[in-house]
């Protein structure tokens, strides 16, 4: 089976966003691959780029592969093209000591020259990304940005390499990291009153479902929380309790109040119960999937070589597992 190529595997990620494009939340034009920009046929590399329009940010993303040594000097020109912001991604397949290397070659060499005198930056130049099967290990997958944007992005490799021989690179631009948290809150109580209500009237059993199924939109709401870092079993009764458990407290101390200050510890003591019982079943649910013994070693591995401090060891699963 022939092995697919990073540039083949992010168009098939593409063309998944332009057939459900509600998924990405945006638009992602496909500007071109390396046929149609006129690549010379040996130059032995693959090549794709793409316009994203995410709300009302526009950038550019550059992925490649080039399974002997990336040659400079067939894409930089296109490269410093754009106006807009840029991110170059893939396997570059060049040896250098600006990223760890021993050892250079005049490819990496004239590589690096062009980057130092770009306007891009180097994203990642210290973890190693691939594992050969003899346990070497080096840095051949690059990650670029442009220096305009380069302080509001960051750079890590997974600790985790999915049974391939590449670890991810995960790249994370603060920019677009501002969708906040949502919450489906329903009144059911209002909802069981008119739902009575409805069920009183002489209607046809179809009318009748469209009728609930209408009353119960209605009394559904998603609620968007404040900016913070809510742990992944975080919902509206939480959110609800907490509310309460504040309110009554700054209540209480405000008029020194005993009927309010047993207030705030009624609610408490409930949202204590809420977050045992939620996290408890978050976590339930975590352990079922992990029943499969090859993803349970897998999961206990990366924790046990996490090192990365910017992920929180407790949603280091989820985060590595997109759960």
């Amino acid at each position: 089976m022939a092995k697919r190529t990073f540039a083949s595997q992010f168009e098939i990620m593409l063309d998944y966003f332009e057939k459900y494009p509600q998924i990405l939340n945006g638009k992602v034009d496909r500007i071109f691959s390396k046929d149609t920009m006129g690549f010379s046929h040996n130059s032995n590399q693959d090549i794709l780029a793409v316009e994203v329009h995410f709300k009302d940010f526009h950038f550019i993303i550059i992925n490649l592969y080039a399974p002997q040594e990336l040659n400079a000097e067939n894409v930089k020109y296109f490269f410093d093209s754009f106006s807009i912001p840029v991110f170059i991604f893939g396997d570059f397949n060049l040896h250098h000591p600006l990223w760890g290397s021993d050892r250079s070659s005049p490819l990496s060499n004239d590589f690096v020259e062009w980057l130092q005198n770009s306007s891009f930056i180097l994203l990642n130049s210290s973890n190693p990304t691939y594992a050969a099967y003899t346990g070497s290990a080096s840095l051949l997958d690059l990650s670029i940005c442009s220096a305009s944007i380069s302080h509001a992005v960051d750079c890590y490799v997974s600790d985790s390499n999915f049974e391939s021989d590449h670890y991810p690179v995960i790249i994370t631009w603060s920019i677009l990291d501002h969708t906040p948290k949502k919450i489906k809150s329903t009144d059911w109580n209002r909802i069981m009153s008119k739902s009575a209500t409805v069920l009183t009237t002489n209607t046809g059993r179809n009318a009748l479902t469209s009728k609930v199924s209408e009353v119960i939109r209605e009394n559904t709401k998603i609620v968007t929380l404040p900016a913070k870092n809510y742990p992944p079993w975080w919902n509206i009764s939480c959110h609800n309790f907490q509310k309460l458990k504040i309110l009554f407290r700054k209540r209480a101390l405000r008029f020194i109040s005993e009927s309010d200050w047993m207030k705030h510890k009624k609610y408490a003591a409930k949202l204590r119960f809420h977050i045992k019982k939620d996290s408890r079943n978050h976590w339930d649910k975590i352990c079922n999937i992990t029943k499969n013994p090859r993803m349970s070693y897998s999961m206990h591995n990366r924790i046990y070589n996490h090192t990365n401090q910017e992920i929180n060891t407790v949603n280091l699963i989820l985060h590595n597992n997109h759960y």
